[in-house]
């Protein structure tokens, strides 16, 4: 049984600039919220999609987050989004935002600084919650954690290593935390969580971009 269900619904697929896929996600008007936090008729957005539970040809889809059962019932549109789309997806925009895109592209030819202070702060708390989510994951507390992203260059180091480690443990992704709490010749057998937490992050995500591209 679905925890949420769904209307007039977008399954979202975002890809990263080089088209890399990010996540898929669900934007729509809730039906129903069987867990009670929304009531209907609002605008909802799911977290990250972790599975589809049914065929494409069922009468309805359901798809499975970490937390919920989402079900999507009636006509509905699969999109795909540039990565620039999520600050607007998270802020509560409906999509698609092909034509903001447009708008902002046609304001930026004409001089005008379209980005502004408020959409970059968005983008950059976006990128930082990411990064401190990964290192919770990866074992670090909270002064660490807050330690490692003291800056915006430090914050994409860390989503950098972390994509390294998920294309070269593709196949089995315990196997990147392992390594990361590891005894490493190439750190002068300090683990690469030491040398992180060091403050040495460059080094790390210098190291498995090497690996990534000579393996």
């Amino acid at each position: 049984m679905a925890d949420r269900i769904i209307k007039d619904w977008f399954l979202i697929t975002f890809y990263a600039e080089d088209q890399k896929l990010i996540g898929k996600t669900l934007y729509g008007t809730l039906i129903e919220d069987r867990k009670g936090r929304f009531r209907s008729g609002v605008e909802v957005k799911s977290s990250p999609i972790e599975a589809e539970i049914t065929e494409r040809s069922s009468e309805s889809r359901v798809f499975q987050t970490l937390n919920s059962v989402w079900e999507c019932v009636g006509p509905g549109l699969e999109i795909d989004e540039p990565h620039t789309s999520i600050p607007f997806f998270n802020q509560g925009v409906r999509p698609p935002y092909t034509e903001i895109h447009e708008t902002l592209a046609a304001l930026e030819a004409q001089g005008y600084d379209v980005v502004g202070r408020h959409l970059k702060e968005s983008i950059d708390k976006d990128r930082r919650d990411a990064a401190s989510g990964i290192l919770n994951t990866w074992g670090l507390n909270a002064d660490q954690r807050t330690r490692l992203l003291e800056d915006r260059d430090q914050v994409i180091a860390v989503l950098s290593v972390y994509e390294s480690l998920q294309i070269i443990f593709s196949k089995d992704k315990n196997k990147a935390t392992e390594w990361l709490s590891k005894p490493n010749k190439a750190f002068d057998d300090a683990s690469a969580l030491e040398v992180l937490l060091s403050g040495d992050i460059e080094r790390v995500r210098q190291y498995l971009k090497y690996h990534l591209y000579n393996a």
